[in-house]
C-alpha cells in the first residue's frame, strides 16, 4: 500500500477513507501520512494505523482501544488521557510522546522507541516493554502493575511514586533509573542483588 499524503484532514473525511474492512472491528489505515492531525476525542478504536507517521498529531481523550500502531511513527504525538487499552505499539517510535494519564493496560509496546516519553500517571498494568528503549522517560506516578519489561532500557528513566507491584524488571537495564518513592511487592521481580528499598522504593502488601 503506498503512502498517501493528507493535508488538513477532519475526522469527516477521514471516516469517508475508511471504507475497506479488514474484518467486522478494523479499518485499514496502514501506511498513510497523517502527519500533525487534530484527533482529539476521535473513536479510532480497532483501527489499523500499522506504519502511518501521526508525528505532532493530537489524540487527547481519543478512543484506541484494540488499534494497532505497529512500527508507526509517532514523535511527539499527544495521547494524553486517551483510551489505548489492548492496542499494539511493537516497534513504533514514540519519543517524546506524551502519554499523560493514558489508560494503556495490557498495551503492546515491545521494541518500541520511548526516549523522552512522557508516560506520568499512565495506567500500564500488565502492559509488555520488552526490548523497549524508555532512555529517560518519566513514569512518574505510573501503574505498572504486572507489566513485563523483559530486556527492556530503562535507563534514567523516572519511576518516582509509581505501582510496580508485580513487575518484572529482572531483565531490564535500571542503570540511573530513580525509583524514589515507587511502591513495590514481594512479587516484583528484580536483577540479582537488587533492593529496591535502597534505591528509595517503599515494599508493601
Amino acid at each position: 500500500m503506498g503512502i498517501w499524503v493528507i493535508d488538513n484532514l477532519t475526522l469527516q473525511e477521514l471516516n469517508e477513507l475508511c471504507n475497506i474492512r479488514v474484518n467486522d472491528k478494523s479499518y485499514d489505515l496502514r501506511g498513510l501520512n497523517m502527519i500533525g492531525l487534530n484527533l482529539v476525542k476521535a473513536d479510532l478504536a480497532f483501527f489499523d494505523m500499522s506504519g502511518s507517521n501521526l508525528e505532532q498529531s493530537k489524540l487527547l481523550g481519543a478512543s484506541l482501544s484494540g488499534t494497532k500502531f505497529i512500527e508507526s511513527r509517532l514523535y511527539r504525538t499527544d495521547f494524553s488521557y486517551a483510551f489505548i487499552t489492548g492496542s499494539t505499539l511493537r516497534g513504533a517510535d514514540l519519543s517524546e510522546a506524551d502519554m499523560t494519564g493514558t489508560l494503556m493496560e495490557h498495551a503492546d509496546l515491545s521494541n518500541a522507541i520511548l526516549k523522552n516519553a512522557k508516560l506520568v500517571s499512565a495506567h500500564l498494568g500488565r502492559a509488555i516493554f520488552d526490548k523497549a528503549d524508555l532512555t529517560n522517560a518519566d513514569l512518574s506516578k505510573a501503574n505498572l502493575f504486572e507489566a513485563e519489561f523483559g530486556v527492556a532500557n530503562l535507563t534514567s528513566v523516572k519511576l518516582c511514586n509509581a505501582n510496580i507491584k508485580g513487575a518484572d524488571l529482572s531483565k531490564a537495564n535500571l542503570t540511573n533509573c530513580n525509583l524514589k518513592g515507587a511502591f513495590y511487592s514481594a512479587a516484583t521481580k528484580t536483577p540479582n542483588g537488587w533492593n529496591l528499598s535502597k534505591y528509595g522504593a517503599v515494599l508493601t502488601e
